[in-house]
């Protein structure tokens, strides 16, 4: 399946609403779905991906990219003739959707590719997280879609940075100072994109940040993000018992373990994550 997706961009930000309705729309196809998909059917779990896995916004709308899927020439529609548009632009209301029951699925020959070979099922499933998710977060949207059917994900990363990023840091989470070692090898400490890899950050020490697994999973998912002023910031959203407290309360508001001046992260990609990542 070609996945040249034309997804909404902004500058630095870039829509995963086209990607979730794929991905869902696979996980089904796995289990034996027929090609078309009724909106109604799709709207809640399609929501619920959205919330989960989607940039932070105040309201979330998947009849959108229900709708605008079939301008990519992999998605097709039926009974979507008397749908009416909205006044601000062409897309269907999704009460119309609604009403007429429309649906919509992979054309005939991308739904007979897919269905028919596992490994082009499994590349398509890796190829859409690679493209828009990182990679700490592959594993949680494999889990809310009971994907079965999986293989090894392509990998494109710079392998310099990883090196790059903890040697500025002096080999310790900048949260939590983290710091374990076998050896010469440090263990569970990562080097995180600030701006995500799949939204063209780039792999550069001033986009880079070195967190233990669990503080960049919690960075990648927007349990905190860090100010301008270097400063932690907890999401309100997020809560938990004693041990949270210890490895999250205690150290919001507080500065993160700096680097070097020179290899300060930029406050530009710490803006890019407030706004799109950091659950407000």
């Amino acid at each position: 399946m070609e996945l040249n997706l034309n997804v909404w961009k902004r500058g630095s930000q870039r829509a995963v609403h086209k990607p979730l309705l794929l991905l869902y729309a696979l996980s089904q196809y796995q289990k034996g779905h027929d090609r078309f998909f009724t909106y109604k059917e799709i709207d809640e779990p399609l929501r619920d991906l959205l919330i989960e896995f989607g940039p932070y916004r105040t309201s979330h709308h998947p009849e959108y990219p229900f709708w605008r899927l079939q301008n990519d020439g992999i998605w097709e529609l039926k009974n979507h003739e008397k749908a009416q548009p909205r006044s601000s632009n062409i897309d269907a209301k999704k009460s119309e959707l609604l009403k007429y029951g429309v649906a919509g699925g992979l054309n005939q020959k991308e739904f007979d590719d897919i269905v028919n070979s596992k490994d082009k099922m499994a590349r398509a499933i890796g190829e859409l997280l690679e493209e828009f998710f990182p990679e700490t977060i592959h594993d949680d949207i494999i889990e809310k879609l009971n994907i079965q059917e999986y293989l090894n994900k392509p990998h494109k990363r710079d392998p310099n940075f990883r090196q790059a990023v903890l040697t500025a840091y002096g080999y310790k989470c900048a949260i939590c100072g983290f710091d374990c070692r076998l050896g010469h090898a440090p263990i569970g400490l990562e080097a995180a994109h600030i701006q995500w890899h799949q939204n063209n950050g780039p792999s550069t020490i001033e986009n880079g940040i070195a967190l233990c697994s669990l503080h960049h999973k919690a960075f990648d998912r927007g349990v905190f993000t860090i100010n301008g002023c270097y400063r932690i910031q907890l999401s309100t959203n997020a809560y938990g018992g004693e041990i949270y407290k210890q490895l999250f309360s205690k150290f919001d508001n507080l500065e993160i373990n700096l680097p070097n001046s020179i290899f300060l992260p930029s406050k530009i990609f710490l803006k890019w994550h407030t706004l799109n990542i950091f659950q407000k």
